[in-house]
């Protein structure tokens, strides 16, 4: 199914929409999208990411735009295939509270405050 330009905007406006519901202001908004892989994705799978509704969307925009750094560097050295259970643990409530309470968004907190809630796990040896 081939995805219209209109359709697309359409879609991009609503997670805007969303975003503003959630008490972002078009800055805030610009600046969260631009941490994560929204826009590209729109451009290369945009009937993919269509089929995904707009408040679980908006959830994964900024969840990753909270995601520290080391976590999208763990996965560039995990070995394929990637294992069913991570070697770390991010709290996401943790780091969604945190920023409020100095408020700022998520995406905004340095990588030192978001390291802050990242969990390693040992690995469980196989007997």
């Amino acid at each position: 199914m081939k995805v219209s330009k209109n359709q697309k905007n359409d879609y991009i406006a609503r997670i805007h929409a969303e975003m503003r519901l959630r008490g972002m202001n078009d800055e805030e908004i610009n600046r969260t999208i631009s941490k994560t892989g929204f826009n590209e994705v729109m451009k290369k799978y945009p009937e993919e990411q269509m089929h995904i509704s707009i408040s679980d969307a908006v959830n994964e925009i900024v969840i990753a735009s909270a995601l520290p750094a080391s976590y999208y560097k763990s996965l560039k050295t995990t070995s394929e295939p990637a294992p069913i259970r991570p070697l770390c643990q991010i709290d996401y409530e943790g780091i969604v509270a945190y920023a409020k309470r100095k408020g700022v968004l998520p995406c905004d907190l340095t990588e030192q405050e978001k390291e802050m809630f990242v969990v390693e796990r040992k690995a469980k040896k196989n007997v």
